[in-house]
């Protein structure tokens, strides 16, 4: 599959966040594309906060919070600074669990492919606190953090496919796998060790 400059056919909404109110808590980002003539610029601290509320305050540690909401429009590698709005710099997470320094590493990982160029698509959330099985895997289901993933899911596929919104590096809309991985990102377990 030949490279796609990143920059040539999507926007993209970049969200810094905070992992919680712990001394040694970390800034994250994760980034979703839109297609800017289908999806309106001023939407993205919505659609952003419809995300995080598909997932559950509940299923994100005490204190996590989105601390700045970038834009980077298409055929530009710049982004530039918007407004989180009401809604989306009210948001905090509630769950309570022990902390430990290694939870910095651990990413909730959702995945999805463009049927129709296959690129893949990703969205990476620390600090959410999925409890996957032995399989690294937490399928979409009826209960608990399943449901979190199935909400999650379901919101992805919706919002690619009616609004060019959560989609492929080349602009098409891709289908997100009914399941979200948990899975510790080396780059944060090097930390860890410092």
């Amino acid at each position: 599959m030949p490279p796609v400059d990143p920059n040539a056919f999507t926007g993209r909404c970049i969200v810094d966040y905070t992992t919680g109110d712990d001394p040694t808590s970390r800034t994250h980002s994760f980034m979703w594309r839109y297609n800017p003539s289908l999806s309106d610029p001023a939407d993205l601290g919505g659609a952003t906060l419809q995300l995080l509320q598909a997932l559950g305050a509940n299923n994100l540690r005490q204190g996590w919070r989105v601390v700045r909401l970038r834009l980077s429009p298409i055929n530009d590698p710049n982004s530039y600074p918007i407004p989180l709005g009401s809604g989306l710099s009210s948001f905090v997470g509630t769950a309570t669990s022990p902390y430990t320094p290694r939870v910095e590493a651990v990413e909730t990982r959702f995945v999805g492919r463009s049927f129709v160029t296959g690129r893949k698509v990703g969205l990476s959330i620390f600090r959410a606190v999925a409890d996957a099985e032995a399989s690294f895997r937490i399928e979409a289901g009826t209960s608990g953090f399943a449901q979190a993933v199935a909400n999650v899911v379901a919101f992805l596929n919706s919002q690619a496919a009616q609004f060019a919104r959560f989609i492929t590096i080349d602009g098409t809309a891709p289908t997100w796998y009914s399941y979200a991985n948990e899975q510790y990102n080396s780059y944060w377990e090097r930390r860890a060790r410092i």
